[in-house]
């Protein structure tokens, strides 16, 4: 009966490793697949923000090519003489 219990007992310990190693493996590829697919979906969404910064960028320099112009308009038709229109409209075009 002594020799028994030990080959059971080193039967079931061999059973029991092999069956963890096999369930660990399992989760470790899992967390793998998991990670690589974050990874993607990160240098995915670092790409799309680079596109965002350009074109905010674009879009923020055509605002204020917009506004200027305004500014530069509301002034030249603040007035009503010829001369005085030109004469602003000389001045802003030197400083644009």
């Amino acid at each position: 009966m002594s020799i028994i219990n030990p080959v059971i007992l080193f039967s079931s310990s061999l059973v029991l490793i092999f069956w963890l190693r096999k369930a660990v493996s399992a989760k470790i590829q899992k967390a793998s697949v998991a990670y690589r697919k974050a990874c993607s979906e990160k240098d995915m969404l670092a790409a799309d923000q680079a596109i965002l910064a350009t074109e905010t960028g674009r879009l923020k320099r055509g605002l204020e090519e917009t506004v200027e112009l305004y500014e530069i308009t509301r002034e030249i038709t603040g007035s009503l003489e010829q001369d005085k229109v030109f004469e602003i409209f000389k001045d802003k075009i030197n400083k644009f």
